[in-house]
């Protein structure tokens, strides 16, 4: 129940905390233009890629479920090989769909994700939950262009 909640809540802030500092670590080197290694490389995208959560969902108040959702996308790899402008839209497009609906009656009842969120224990259980998810998801993101 509400320790399960605790838990993961916890740890999401804390990896989230983890990869900002690295992102912001690195954004000072890659300043000089050096040759970036594919491990920083990554962090960027990553640090990125998290800032573009952060931004969409402050314009808006969305569910946790719907928030853990969205960086269970992430942790899962789904926007890894993608640009951020295409993450970006893809993200909008979630979260207009939850506004306008369609989503949650096209995917699980809102409840369902709910009592499947509250049941996630940790970080891995998350990217699991998604991965699980994702073709659900991809339905979603092609159902209207």
């Amino acid at each position: 129940g509400n320790q399960t909640k605790e838990l993961l809540d916890k740890e999401l802030a804390n990896w989230t905390r983890k990869k900002m500092a690295e992102y912001k670590r690195v954004m000072e080197i890659a300043q000089f233009g050096v040759e970036l290694s594919v491990k920083t490389q990554k962090l960027l995208d990553l640090g990125k890629k998290l800032e573009i959560l952060f931004s969409q969902g402050l314009k808006t108040i969305i569910p946790r479920a719907l928030q853990l959702l969205l960086f269970g996308l992430l942790l899962s790899g789904f926007w890894e090989n993608k640009p951020h402008d295409v993450m970006k839209v893809e993200v909008n497009k979630i979260l207009e769909d939850y506004r306008k609906g369609p989503f949650f009656k096209e995917f699980l009842t809102f409840l369902e994700i709910e009592k499947e969120v509250k049941r996630i224990k940790n970080l891995e259980e998350l990217k699991g939950f998604t991965k699980k998810n994702i073709p659900e998801i991809i339905k979603i993101l092609h159902a209207h262009p």
